[in-house]
């Protein structure tokens, strides 16, 4: 049911920002988006920026075409299927997967369900604390979770003497 109430948040939205731009539903539902149910409790100046990024630089109606194609778009079917046949699994991905979402983001939910249909041999799954927008409030653990990652599918990422693995 929280899909269904999502996606009727987004339609909502959409003709609000067709009709009126970005108006303060819009902005806290974009907020909510970036930063969970606790923006307030994020860093006041990052929240700032954003906010005042989407209520002066974006254009309303171009946001709403985003968002209507969001919501349109269609899921990619991945699944492990666990066959015996030896085969493996068939409707996967097969690459080396890192999955990283922030402790506040409204999305953890979805990001354990996409894990969990992938092969557990090659997916790490990293849930950072103290952030819903990864990338912009802890880059030292992303850039670290990277790095392990990278170590871990057999890349050398500091330049050594005697350093026999590949060397990016």
């Amino acid at each position: 049911s929280c899909c269904w109430i999502e996606w009727g948040y987004q339609k909502r939205n959409i003709n609000q920002m067709r009709q009126h731009g970005i108006t303060q539903t819009v902005l806290d539902y974009l907020m909510w988006h970036h930063f969970g149910a606790s923006a307030d409790l994020r860093s006041h100046d990052l929240v700032t920026v954003y906010q005042q990024y989407f209520s002066n630089e974006v254009q309303a109606k171009n946001l709403a075409k985003l968002t209507e194609q969001y919501i349109w778009r269609t899921a990619v079917e991945i699944y492990r299927d666990n066959n015996m046949e030896g085969k493996g699994d068939t409707k996967t991905l097969k690459i080396p997967i890192l999955n990283v979402v922030g402790s506040y983001s409204p999305f953890v939910d979805e990001t354990v369900t996409l894990n969990g249909n992938l092969n557990p041999v090659n997916t790490n799954w990293i849930k950072i604390q103290d952030a819903a927008m990864v990338l912009e409030e802890q880059p030292g653990k992303i850039s670290q979770a990277f790095l392990l990652f990278m170590q871990g599918q057999g890349y050398c990422l500091r330049m050594r003497k005697n350093c026999n693995q590949k060397l990016i």
